[in-house]
């Protein structure tokens, strides 16, 4: 091929001729009009190569005035190429300085047959991206007939020593990768050509066109999935003490038929400041967090949104990527169970929509910014929480009476016991561990009547996680956690099982709000009146106390009803019996959470406010329970009741 440079940085365009003519190409080259007609007065000229200037236009007309089928290739600044590409269509850009191959490339009729476009074993095919340090480039290992990736180090870096020996460690850092989510490094060569490395060619959509595509939405399968594969492969890395290039959506490839994703083999070598690798993970969350469907009521989808919105409000240097890996690990495993269950043989499939999910994120939202607010506190002194508490499991008589209800007019509550304190992680432990006891039948009598089949277990979510933490006395989520802080991650279903095991139920919402009476009137808040928060609620952190997040159950001690009932204005809100009426379908219930927590402001804390939440599936950090029964039914354990009334 005979290929005319012109080219105004001479050292650049010495670089071009020398590869060029390594590749078997005849080059001339000139720097005016004049040398040019000259050239194409006794040269059939294949191939320009310009650097963009006012006349390159009239530089290509004057080689087409002898040959129409030449080729051009445009060298120009990156921020100038999308404008010149729309004024010169019939030329190929390529961003300055460029490699000799991406242009070799693009100059030639068939580089599938151009002997000037292979290095040993491989051929290029097809230039892919075009980056400052390398060119990458579709290919082919043409012994075994294998696709391939090729990465080119750019000519002026391949001409410094230093670069092509730090190319070639990447390489090798690369190749010792053996991840199933990551692109398999092949080989490195250095040759006449270039420096390179032929990797695995990844097929399927990249992650940002997909999203395209789908405008806008990702399933909740597919978002935990590309999340969990991120965290997985970062995890492999550090653990392997490499570090890896910022990853980005085009780096994730969505293959085959139900789209698993691949990563692109980003690994480098060489040390990660604190918090590298988490905050490479934060960059794909967030481009995922916005993403996420959540068009119907599905507890996974706020758990996937929850998650999320608590990684990209957590410092990178505090951030668990093993323990965000196991929470999407759960998240999927839940969702391949109810997926089960629901196209199971005469398995009835659930349906629903429902744009106030966005209660759910702006909970989620309210959860995450209080543990974002924890490392503001990472001086404060922590007492050790760990202790008996001697009245755990006591009842509170509660007289009922009438009330003059400002919903629900005047409301008559027979008399009835309220737990003294939410269930704490000790008691629902005890729990897991007597039901493995029962038999199935006893089992099955503390279902609830409309539980789903594809629930069978009632252990909470990442019960395995955070459980060990709390024995011990540890951290979880950055916070205090022990053995008398409440049970939290559970539904409605786990909160009505351990109630059923107490021969007890769960309190509605009239019997939990008169547990807050005052002289037969609703107080503003279960304490009294005044604003004036004294509960650990989100704007009112216990942190001097020694806690952050969750508080022991009879902590704090202001947060006391008249009647000697704890937290009913912070610390976990509260299942209750109760459904309502979907606030946007009036053809739909929704159940009823009362209480404050530490996940929202004080303001929330009202008597008389709801937690919205979607689905009795629900779980959440800020969710937990207490039970009701008769007037001095305690808490004492027992065989499950053939009855359920308490």
């Amino acid at each position: 091929m005979r290929i005319f440079l012109q080219h105004s940085d001479p050292i650049h365009r010495a670089t071009l001729a020398t590869l060029f003519a390594a590749m078997g190409d005849e080059v001339h080259e000139a720097t005016n009009l004049e040398d040019l007609s000259d050239l194409t007065a006794n040269h059939a000229i294949e191939g320009i190569v310009l650097e963009h200037s006012e006349d390159a236009a009239e530089w290509i007309a004057a080689c087409r005035e002898h040959s129409a089928d030449t080729r051009a290739v445009f060298l120009a600044a990156r921020e100038d190429i999308g404008r010149l590409a729309e004024t010169n269509p019939p030329a190929a850009m390529l961003p300055l300085p460029g490699t000799a191959m991406a242009i070799r490339v693009s100059l030639s009729e068939d580089a599938a047959a151009d002997p000037a476009c292979a290095v040993g074993d491989f051929q290029f095919l097809d230039v892919v991206a075009l980056g400052s340090r390398t060119h990458v480039f579709e290919g082919i290992q043409r012994s075994i007939e294998r696709p391939v990736s090729l990465r080119l180090l750019n000519a002026e870096f391949a001409a410094d020593p230093e670069s092509v020996a730090s190319f070639i460690e990447d390489a090798r850092a690369k190749a010792a990768i053996t991840h199933d989510r990551i692109g398999t490094v092949y080989q490195a060569f250095e040759s006449d050509r270039g420096c390179f490395y032929a990797a695995e060619r990844i097929d399927g959509p990249d992650l940002a066109t997909h999203a395209a595509a789908s405008e806008g939405s990702l399933s909740v399968r597919l978002a935990a999935d590309i999340l969990a594969t991120t965290a997985s492969s970062l995890l492999h890395l550090e653990n392997r003490g490499l570090s890896a290039h910022r990853i980005e959506p085009r780096h994730i490839h969505l293959v085959s038929g139900d789209l698993t994703p691949r990563i692109e083999n980003l690994a480098v070598r060489g040390a990660t400041p604190s918090g590298h690798h988490a905050a490479l993970l934060q960059h794909i969350a967030a481009f995922v967090l916005p993403l996420i469907d959540t068009s119907a009521d599905d507890p996974e989808a706020s758990a996937l949104h929850t998650e999320c919105t608590a990684l990209l409000s957590t410092p990178p240097e505090n951030v668990d990527i093993e323990s965000t890996l196991r929470t999407l690990r759960s998240l999927l495993n839940r969702r391949t169970a109810r997926h089960t269950a629901r196209h199971r043989p005469g398995t009835p499939v659930r349906s629903g929509g429902g744009s106030a999910l966005r209660w759910i994120a702006v909970a989620a939202v309210a959860a995450v910014a209080v543990i974002a607010a924890v490392f503001l506190n990472q001086g404060a002194t922590e007492p050790s929480l760990a202790r008996q508490i001697a009245d755990l499991g006591t009842s509170i008589n509660l007289s009922g009476g009438s009330i003059e209800h400002p919903r629900q007019g005047v409301v008559d509550v027979e008399p009835y016991s309220l737990d003294k304190y939410e269930v704490s992680i000790a008691e629902y432990r005890d729990f897991l561990t007597r039901i493995k006891t029962l038999d199935e039948e006893a089992r099955a009598a503390l279902r609830h009547p409309e539980q789903p089949d594809w629930k069978t277990s009632h252990q909470p979510e990442n019960w395995d996680e955070w459980f060990p933490i709390a024995q011990e006395g540890g951290r979880y989520l950055n916070a205090p956690l022990t053995l008398e802080c409440p049970v939290f991650n559970v539904d409605f279903w786990d909160a009505w099982a351990y109630s059923r095991w107490l021969r007890r139920t769960l309190p509605s919402e009239i019997q939990w709000e008169a547990a807050a009476l005052d002289n037969s009137a609703l107080p503003r808040f279960p304490w009294g009146d005044s604003p004036d928060t004294p509960a650990n609620t989100r704007d009112h952190p216990r942190a001097a106390e020694g806690f952050l997040l969750w508080s022991p159950v009879d902590l704090p001690e202001v947060d006391t009803t008249r009647s000697g009932i704890r937290n009913l204005g912070g610390n976990v809100s509260e299942w209750t019996t109760c459904l309502t009426v979907h606030p946007e379908d009036p053809d739909k219930s929704i159940p009823v959470v009362k209480g404050g927590s530490f996940a929202f402001p004080s303001e929330e804390a009202e008597t008389l406010s709801r937690r919205k939440v979607l689905s009795r599936d629900e779980r959440h950090p800020w969710l937990g329970f207490r039970t009701a029964g008769r007037p001095g039914h305690t808490t004492a354990h027992g065989n499950p009741p053939s009855d359920p009334t308490p």
